[in-house]
């Protein structure tokens, strides 16, 4: 009985060695992939399909293999975008085919277009210092989009499908933004 006692203790002891053995070195977690962090960044906005769509088109936002890379990366597409609105915008606005009453509510969305490019900018700088500052920024760069809109609106004038594209567009690029600058305060694995 005392042959299968002392079995038994060795038994027990070799047990906890190799219990404590691997709690004190646990295997290495996996490197999240950028398709990973992609998706869980395109969970948290309202609109998955787009959000996947827009960020898997860039080069950058697509090989981002943490948030701050994928935030710099979205926030630069969203003022590159952005900018080129704008430029789709002036055009508009100028061309002899827009009808003279829609000129003003079109020069007004320049200004808001311009205003959303610099609060997409002042986020980018705000990333790592105030990733909560940036995420309110990017949110007032999407209200923009609005006020555009809110423009035709209040001149009882309809949105030209142009614009309201590229409002939509504008809103989709917040949304990312906000998903991506909330998540630089969260664990995404």
């Amino acid at each position: 009985m005392a042959a299968s006692l002392n079995g038994l203790m060795i038994l027990v002891i070799v047990f906890l060695c190799l219990s404590l053995q691997s709690a004190s070195s646990p295997a290495p977690a996996p490197a999240p992939s950028p398709y990973n962090l992609l998706e869980f960044t395109c969970d948290k906005t309202n609109d998955y399909p787009v959000c996947m769509k827009i960020l898997k088109s860039n080069p950058q936002t697509a090989s981002a293999s943490n948030p701050l890379d994928l935030a710099r990366a979205a926030l630069n597409l969203a003022m590159a975008d952005t900018s080129i609105a704008r430029e789709q915008i002036t055009v508009l606005s100028r061309s002899q085919k827009t009808q003279p009453g829609l000129r003003k509510p079109i020069e007004r969305c320049i200004q808001w277009y311009d205003s959303a490019v610099r609060e997409f900018n002042v986020s980018t700088r705000e990333l790592v210092e105030d990733p909560m500052s940036a995420n309110y920024d990017v949110g007032v760069a999407g209200i923009q989009a609005y006020y555009c809109e809110n423009g035709f609106v209040s001149a009882q004038l309809q949105v030209p499908a142009e614009i309201a594209s590229l409002n939509e567009k504008l809103w989709s690029f917040s949304r990312i933004a906000s998903a991506v600058t909330d998540t630089l305060q969260q664990d995404y694995s």
